[in-house]
């Protein structure tokens, strides 16, 4: 007669130690509240960038120099291929100084026909 031996799923077959799994939860909260920072951090820059946008549309060329400046306020190479690559054109270093110079030429049009 033959004998079955069953094993019982729920236990796992490579049981980790308390130790490890409070370790790996620790790395994980960490890791996501990092990644909530980082994302908030980075709205609140798109936000000033739209709003440098609206200004530019709006001929508030002082408050759309000052937003776009803000939003430049980068000095990483890496960063910004990183927001070209994601967000595309619109957000990216080239297209913003562009936005930035123009805004700069028209308010200094403005001042000379104004005196």
């Amino acid at each position: 007669m033959m004998k079955w031996k069953l094993e019982d799923s729920t236990v796992a077959k490579n049981p980790m130690s308390m130790r490890k799994k409070m370790m790996i939860g620790g790395i994980m909260c960490a890791l996501m509240v990092g990644i909530f920072f980082a994302d908030d951090w980075q709205q609140r820059r798109f936000a000033a960038l739209r709003y440098g946008y609206y200004y530019m549309g709006q001929r508030q060329y002082e408050e759309a120099i000052d937003l776009f400046e803000q939003y430049l306020n980068v000095e990483s190479d890496i960063y910004w291929n990183l927001m070209e690559l994601v967000n595309g054109e619109s957000y990216s270093c080239k297209n913003v100084s562009n936005c930035l110079e123009e805004c700069r030429v028209l308010q200094e049009k403005i001042y000379h026909e104004g005196v």
